[in-house]
């Protein structure tokens, strides 16, 4: 009886020390961004020179199903790792559907997703990069082993319009109402589908250039390109947007149903 209270109190404080320590560094967890994929013609990109960029820590800023994303020095850069989880039974999960919508993104909409490079073959043309995790410490990661991609920094979309309305910047605000759609519109028609519709947490803008900024849900669909395919498609990726507008800002809802409807 004493020995099994005893394993159940060793069991409570291991379940704790856990929950304390994911707490602390907000899930990261370094192993995942370490790499066993192999290369594959199809996820081969452009070797431009992004060294400069790399040249700087980058400080841990979040995480999501599919990224671990630091923020640069520079305040403007963000890196992002790819998160190669585990299964139950250890193997390293298939992100083959993840890198071609990354694929895709920066072939057809660079300009709407604000990215900057993307490897997803790993090179031995790289340097080391140094980061930091939320406790502080730091780790060096070899880039040409893993994959990663490099994106303009944004403010969550709907943090930035109610900071330029709070400021009585509504014309700014506006412009990127305007702005969200021209971007939409052009994905459209490029024949990309989006399937992620939590607008919220996807969308952001720099400055008043809206860019989506989570690029893991793209596939190719040329039937977005025919009008009343883009239009749906437009209002199913922004109805969390106009509800948000209705509820915060409702003197902005004109502004979006005309630009819905100025392409």
């Amino acid at each position: 009886m004493k020995r099994g209270f005893k394993f159940l109190i060793v069991l409570l404080l291991a379940w704790g020390v856990g929950i304390f320590c994911e707490t602390q560094t907000q899930g990261f967890r370094f192993q995942e961004i370490l790499s066993h994929m192999p290369n594959a013609e199809r996820w081969e990109t452009p070797k431009n020179d992004i060294s400069p960029l790399l040249n700087q820590q980058f400080s841990f800023l979040g995480k999501g199903e599919q990224f671990y994303a630091f923020l640069g020095e520079d305040q403007k850069t963000v890196l992002k790792f790819f998160r190669h989880r585990k299964t139950f039974w250890g193997k390293e999960g298939d992100l083959s559907p993840l890198f071609d919508s990354a694929k895709l993104a920066f072939d057809a909409l660079k300009e709407e997703t604000g990215l900057i490079a993307l490897q997803l073959n790993k090179n031995s043309n790289l340097p080391k990069v140094t980061i930091k995790d939320k406790l502080g410490i730091l780790h060096t990661v070899d880039l040409c082993k893993t994959e990663f991609l490099l994106q303009a920094r944004a403010e969550l979309f709907c943090q930035a319009l109610d900071e330029k309305m709070k400021h009585g910047d509504g014309e700014g605000a506006k412009r990127q109402i305007r702005s969200l759609m021209t971007s939409l519109y052009s994905q459209c028609q490029k024949g990309v589908h989006n399937s992620d519709t939590a607008f919220k947490r996807n969308f952001g803008a720099v400055g008043e250039q809206a860019i989506c900024m989570d690029i893991g849900s793209f596939w190719k669909d040329d039937r977005l390109k025919a009008r009343a395919a883009a239009e749906e498609e437009i209002s199913r990726s922004t109805a969390r947007l106009q509800r948000w507008l209705k509820k915060h800002y409702p003197e902005l809802l004109n502004c979006y149903e005309d630009a819905k409807k100025a392409h």
